[in-house]
C-alpha cells in the first residue's frame, strides 16, 4: 500500500510517518451532523441488507444532532461512523452536517 499512499500524495518519495493519508469520510471528528428522521431510519433498517444493520435503540435518536466521535471504513468502502453519547454504528447516508447555529 506504500506505492498508493505515494500516488495520492503526489510524489515518488518514501512514505514517512508525516505522511497524509487518504481520508474519504465526510465527516471528521468534532463535526457536528443531524441523524436521518425516523421515517428515514425505519426505510434503511428495512431495506439495507449488508454489514451494520440498524439496531432497534438506534431509531429513537432520529432527527438529533450529535457529535462525530470516529469513523472508519468497511472493507466494501462505505464509510461508518461513531457518535458521542448515541449508540451504534451510523452509515454516513444516515447524517448531514449541520452548522452549530441550527441546533
Amino acid at each position: 500500500m506504500n506505492w498508493l499512499r505515494r500516488i495520492l500524495r503526489g510524489g515518488n518519495e518514501k512514505t514517512s510517518a508525516s505522511a497524509t493519508y487518504y481520508d474519504p469520510a465526510q465527516f471528521e471528528p468534532a463535526t457536528l451532523v443531524r441523524i436521518a428522521s425516523r421515517a428515514q431510519l425505519e426505510e434503511f433498517a428495512r431495506t439495507w441488507k449488508w454489514h451494520h444493520k440498524l439496531e432497534q435503540e438506534q431509531l429513537a435518536y432520529a432527527g438529533r444532532t450529535a457529535t462525530i466521535r470516529s469513523s472508519g471504513m468497511y472493507h466494501g468502502g462505505d464509510i461508518i461512523y461513531q457518535l458521542e453519547d448515541v449508540p451504534g454504528v451510523w452509515h454516513e447516508q444516515l447524517l448531514k452536517a449541520v452548522a452549530k447555529n441550527d441546533v
